[in-house]
């Protein structure tokens, strides 16, 4: 029998124990994950080609077993990040889609409020909405994004239209909505608004 105080305990044993209880910490962990297997590996070796000087066997198998978990949360990872991405950005559009549904109201009730105000006649632009006082809306919408959408406003004194239309379809917003002097939201509204234009004049804004 080998005397026990004859022998160290292997540095590379301590090693790989200390990297496989790292290992078990999430993210962290896969940075030490296999110097846990390999500093084990290593020690096993080195104890059992010096056995009269070395020990530490069990302080090795422990670091092999907890790197080896280490790996094996990768793919769990790796899926579950995959899943809050996903669910992150479906969560960031329905936001914006409702941002932008809410905002169509709000220029539509302003532009009616409006109206009653000056003998049913609409606003010309929306700066019309901006500079009275007190101001029927404190943000131009028409200019500029806004939380993922474009809005394009069409002001005439018997009629207006609103569009929203998400910057970058399917990352910052979901569909294409639109208001008119109806005060009706419209939903997925078609692509090309020709007739439209040559109904209230000539209008200049991008095809959806």
């Amino acid at each position: 029998m080998i005397p026990e105080q004859t022998q160290k305990t292997s540095g590379l044993a301590i090693a790989g124990m200390i990297c496989g209880i790292i290992a078990l910490i999430p993210v962290i962990g896969l940075l030490t994950s296999l110097p846990a297997i390999v500093l084990g590996v290593a020690a096993l070796i080195k104890i059992s080609n010096n056995k009269t000087q070395y020990k530490g066997n069990g302080l090795a198998i422990s670091g092999i077993i907890m790197g080896g978990s280490g790996i094996l949360t990768v793919p769990i990872l790796i899926m579950f990040a995959a899943v809050f991405g996903e669910n992150f950005i479906a969560a960031r559009i329905n936001a914006n889609d409702s941002l932008a549904v809410a905002r169509l109201r709000t220029l539509s009730v302003s532009a009616q409020t409006y109206a009653t105000a000056n003998d049913g006649l609409y606003p010309i632009s929306v700066q019309d909405l901006l500079q009275t006082d007190p101001p029927y809306i404190d943000t131009n919408y028409c200019e500029g994004e806004h939380n993922g959408f474009y809005f394009d406003c069409v002001f005439d004194i018997e009629t207006y239209q609103i569009t929203a239309r998400p910057v970058v379809p399917g990352n910052t917003g979901s569909q294409v909505s639109r208001v008119d002097d109806t005060g009706e939201i419209f939903f997925n509204v078609p692509d090309s608004w020709t007739d439209q234009a040559e109904i209230m004049g000539e209008i200049s804004f991008d095809t959806f």
